[in-house]
């Protein structure tokens, strides 16, 4: 018994050298500083690149952190705990054909009762030119914004959940950043 503890050790302590001595394959991620003009005066924005599936973007790492939701990228504040699900931007990468968006954002929006306000938000583009529509269902006290980012062959859907106290700059952050999204060859 006594030797099968001590093989056990050795293996262990090989798997860890292993390890230790594995070259590093992934590269530090891509930074970026973007100065914007903006109706509350220049921002000044400290962005990281992040990838996931077929697409990418860029976030403000001060701000929110990237996390996963059950196989999905979802972005919280920095300073939120793991359970704490108040604000949260959950990218969801389906099946969604592009042509379905407008389907999409009737079911998203349909589960809600008559204590919430559903309104279309907006719809704009990203900057590599993909059609974004979002829609807002409103409480008083949180707000769920869909996007719909539609892409050639597929779609994403983000759900937005915040606080309808929020600060007006994050939620202009948010829009931002899903305009940054691009979609890239899945690797």
């Amino acid at each position: 018994m006594k030797k099968f503890f001590v093989l056990i050790l050795a293996l262990t302590l090989a798997a860890f050298s292993a390890c230790a001595e594995t070259p590093d394959d992934t590269k530090a991620p891509a930074l970026r500083t973007r100065i914007l003009e903006t109706e509350f005066g220049t921002m000044e924005l400290n962005e990281t690149a992040y990838t996931y599936e077929n697409y990418s973007l860029w976030y403000q790492e001060g701000l929110l952190k990237p996390c996963d939701y059950y196989g999905h990228a979802d972005f919280r504040p920095v300073d939120a705990q793991d359970e704490d699900r108040s604000f949260s931007y959950l990218i969801v990468s389906s099946e969604i054909a592009p042509e379905q968006l407008d389907q999409m954002l009737i079911e998203a929006t349909g589960g809600y009762d008559d204590t919430w306000t559903i309104a279309m938000h907006r719809e704009f583009t990203t900057d590599a030119g993909n059609r974004i529509l979002s829609v807002d269902a409103n409480n008083g006290l949180e707000i769920h914004r869909y996007y719909l980012v539609q892409g050639e062959e597929t779609s994403l859907f983000i759900t937005a959940i915040f606080p309808a106290d929020i600060p007006e700059e994050t939620i202009l952050y948010l829009e931002l950043m899903t305009k940054t999204i691009e979609f890239v060859p899945e690797a």
